[in-house]
């Protein structure tokens, strides 16, 4: 798998733990998460910020890059994704430290910059340029002229 992909694969499982666990504060369904559920979505994020970053890096220094807009979008999106993950980590060390009730400012934060984070990660995904084919194929003209005329 190329790295593009596996980032984009490590995005949905880290968003799949997430709405699973914030199903339960959205809803107002009082759920008791298993503590492991929670590291487990954390540590799916922190790898996702780690192959999102090195993505960046080799979207910036690719010879690829047409546009200025992408490159910048891609900045803004890893710096989103900065956010919710210290956001995300705040709140995750909050609570395993003190015990405590996590505010619903916080809770609503995190649930929107991970929405944001999201829509920007993966959109700056696909404004990667396509590298240009070292082969060029002719169209069907050519082949339907050569099988045609032989020699």
């Amino acid at each position: 798998m190329l790295l593009w992909q596996v980032t984009l694969a490590a995005f949905i499982v880290t968003s799949i733990f997430g709405l699973y666990l914030f199903s339960g504060y959205t809803f107002r369904i009082k759920v008791y998460y298993p503590l492991v559920l929670v590291t487990c979505h954390v540590a799916a994020a922190i790898a996702t910020t780690i192959l999102f970053g090195i993505l960046i890096v080799r979207l910036l220094f690719s010879y690829n890059q047409v546009h200025v807009f992408s490159v910048v979008f891609s900045v803004i999106s890893f710096v989103l994704v900065l956010l919710t993950l210290a956001s995300g980590l705040y709140f995750y060390f909050r609570y395993e430290a003190r015990r405590r009730r996590t505010k619903w400012g916080l809770i609503g934060f995190h649930l929107a910059m991970a929405g944001l984070s999201f829509i920007f990660a993966i959109s700056s995904i696909s404004t990667v340029a396509a590298p240009k084919p070292t082969h060029t194929y002719p169209g069907t003209a050519w082949y339907k002229y050569y099988l045609r005329h032989p020699n």
